[in-house]
Parts: structure tokens; C-alpha cells; sequence
């Protein structure tokens, strides 16, 4: 009887144990706020035409790129302050084209959306939240049709917080790290699932 009371505390605390663990995995991905961006089969559902400007720019991306490894320089400055310009910013973001997709990922071996804007405003001397929604709440609102390089832009369901963001670049594109292509790439705001998605852009730094 003993013996079978023992069994039953030792299978309790196993399964408690479990609970517990499976509760912090799903705590920590949470927390990590990467993208719920754009499933992969939603990017272009657009037809053929709207599938060739996305392979255009494509194109554009890696021949207009200054390369992987290329480094930043360094500002020291807080958020919204000091040096740092959208330029700034742009040239970060543009250092990153092609570097893969990784949920949660944060570095030049793979970055989901929010953790590219937290690297790029980074290393211009800017701090910024990890998760999407977090950075939702940063800098100021900035209208559509106001947009300047540098600027956040972000994407989402109707009525739910944003759940992707990228980097306004010009001329109606932006930098993102997109889910269905795994990597990091240059799109326009004028595809479809953009267009209809976008929930607003911040600004973090001043006006140009």
C-alpha cells in the first residue's frame, strides 16, 4: 500500500513537471512576438501579373543590396533622437536583403519581421521592443500618403493587434522579413494582400 502511494506522488509530480514546462514553451514564444505574418499561400493571391512584379522585385533586391555583411555605423542615441536619419535606417534594412527567414531569429543567420526592425534600429543607436504589437506602440502615427524612408510599417487583420511589420523604403516598397518567401526581401505596398492588410505605419525617429 505504501509502495503504491509512492508511485502515485512519483507519477504527480511527473506530470506536473510536464504542465509546467509546456507552459513556459508556450509563454516564451509568445513573448518573442516574431511575425504571424502572411501565410504562404495568401502573399500573391493576385494574379500572374501581380506574381511578376513581386519576382521583379525580387530582382531589384539582390542586385540593389550592398551586401550581406556590409556593417553599420553606430549612433548614440535613444529612440526618436540625436543622429540617426531614415537613410540611416533604409541602409541597414538594405544590408539584410536576402538573409533567411527564422521565427524568433534576430541576427544575420535569420530574422523574423519584428526581429529585423529590432537589429536594423539597433545598430542606427535605437531601442525598440521585440514583439510587433510592442513596436506598434512606439513613435508617432504617420498617414499613408506620408510615408518617408525608415518609417514602420505595419500589417494585420481587421480588429486584431498588427502581426507583421517591415521598413517603408520609397516609391510605395518596403523591407521586410517575409514568411512565404523565407527571407528577407523587398515588396510592394500595392500587393494585394499588403494593400488590404495594412494597419497604419510609426514613425521613430524625426521627420527628414
Amino acid at each position: 500500500m505504501q509502495i503504491l502511494q509512492l508511485l502515485r506522488r512519483a507519477l504527480l509530480r511527473a506530470t506536473l513537471t510536464i504542465v509546467l514546462l509546456s507552459g513556459g514553451l508556450l509563454l516564451g514564444s509568445l513573448l518573442l512576438g516574431g511575425c504571424a505574418a502572411p501565410p504562404r499561400h495568401s502573399l500573391f493571391s493576385g494574379d500572374s501579373t501581380t506574381q511578376n512584379a513581386a519576382a521583379s522585385a525580387d530582382s531589384a533586391a539582390s542586385s540593389q543590396s550592398p551586401g550581406a555583411g556590409a556593417a553599420m555605423k553606430p549612433h548614440s542615441t535613444d529612440e526618436g533622437s540625436g543622429d540617426a536619419s531614415g537613410q540611416d535606417v533604409l541602409a541597414a534594412a538594405r544590408s539584410y536583403l536576402g538573409i533567411p527567414y527564422r521565427y524568433g531569429g534576430e541576427s544575420r543567420d535569420g530574422v523574423d519581421c519584428s526581429g529585423l526592425v529590432l537589429r536594423v534600429y539597433a545598430s542606427c543607436g535605437v531601442s525598440l521592443p521585440r514583439s510587433c504589437a510592442a513596436q506598434y506602440t512606439r513613435g508617432v502615427v504617420v498617414k499613408r500618403n506620408e510615408l518617408a524612408p525608415g518609417d514602420l510599417m505595419f500589417f494585420g487583420e481587421k480588429g486584431s493587434l498588427p502581426s507583421h511589420v517591415g521598413i517603408y523604403e520609397g516609391n510605395g516598397h518596403f523591407i521586410h522579413a517575409s514568411t512565404g518567401h523565407r527571407a528577407v526581401r523587398r515588396d510592394s505596398l500595392d500587393l494585394r494582400w499588403f494593400d488590404e492588410h495594412y494597419r497604419g505605419a510609426r514613425r521613430i525617429l524625426p521627420a527628414p
